[in-house]
């Protein structure tokens, strides 16, 4: 049976395919139910997230979305709970108030971006400065930077701005108590300290040794 051209009702076409007769619109069926359709996922716009992560689904037993703070704290985080107690955790959360987070610099009592309704902490300023020189290797001058003071100032107008002198200094303040800390951790270790060395030559010919301990604490 040869198709008819005339006819224009798609339900009734059928096709000739390697000599046995086809119908489309069963096979247009039949590859509907083979391909499930992708849910689009949405998009996460709430200040929110800056501060939480999400947590694993079978992290509890009911299985609901939850998201957990820096600090610790739980919420439920589905799309119908919306992310008002989370917010509202936000200016309040202890973890946030005692480390000065710069994200929470751009949350002010509305949610919204603002400036920072936080007191500001000179010595925990100088404390992440030191840290960050550190972490990246940059030099001492990098606190002496117009472009880096003038961020300073605009994140928080009560910041002092540091000489290279000063970062120098609470570096090694850093350094000394760090070195008292391992100190103390390794007299209380229960057996044999096992060292590892290295040695290597920068590209200027600087020459450096590198020290490894491996012991088992007493936890």
């Amino acid at each position: 049976m040869e198709p008819d051209p005339n006819n224009n009702n798609s339900t009734n076409i059928e096709a000739f395919l390697y000599g046995h007769q086809v119908n489309l619109e069963e096979l247009e069926q039949d590859g509907d139910n083979d391909v499930p359709k992708k849910q689009r996922k949405r998009r996460r716009t709430s200040k929110a997230w800056g501060m939480f992560t999400k947590l694993p689904l079978d992290a509890y037993q009911d299985g609901k979305e939850r998201s957990m703070c820096v600090c610790g704290q739980v919420y439920i985080s589905e799309s119908n709970y919306g992310t008002g107690n989370m917010l509202k955790h936000i200016k309040k959360c202890p973890k946030l108030k005692k480390s000065r987070d710069p994200r929470q610099m751009i949350l002010d009592h509305s949610g919204s971006i603002g400036s920072c309704s936080l007191e500001f902490d000179q010595v925990v300023f100088r404390e992440l400065l030191s840290a960050a020189i550190v972490k990246h290797g940059l030099p001492f001058q990098f606190v002496e930077f117009d472009a880096i003071r003038n961020c300073f100032e605009f994140l928080n107008s009560e910041v002092q701005n540091i000489s290279r002198n000063t970062a120098k200094a609470d570096i090694l303040k850093a350094y000394n108590a760090e070195r008292l800390r391992i100190k103390a951790m390794l007299e209380e270790v229960p057996g044999r300290i096992c060292f590892t060395s290295d040695l290597w030559t920068a590209c200027t010919t600087d020459g450096y040794m590198s020290l490894t301990a491996h012991f088992i604490d007493k936890n």
